[in-house]
Order: C-alpha cells, then sequence, then structure tokens
C-alpha cells in the first residue's frame, strides 16, 4: 500500500513510518524542514 503521513518528523509520525515500511508499505512522508533531514 502506498502511504502519505502528514507529521512525520514528529514522534508519532516516525515511529508509524518505521511500523509501515516494515511492514512493507511505501511510505512518503511531510515534515517540518530544519527537523526533516536527521530522521528521514
Amino acid at each position: 500500500m502506498r502511504v502519505f503521513i502528514t507529521g512525520a518528523t514528529g514522534d508519532l509520525g516516525r515511529a508509524l513510518g518505521a511500523a509501515l515500511v516494515a511492514r512493507g508499505h511505501a511510505v512518503r512522508g511531510l515534515g517540518r524542514p530544519d527537523r526533516m533531514a536527521p530522521t528521514m
């Protein structure tokens, strides 16, 4: 499944993205630019 996550750099968004990727989903995320680089 293809999934888009808003708030992907937050605590919940990071955990959700990691869980979805681990299950084989294609994940795209939107987050704050200043926080995104080290976490995505």
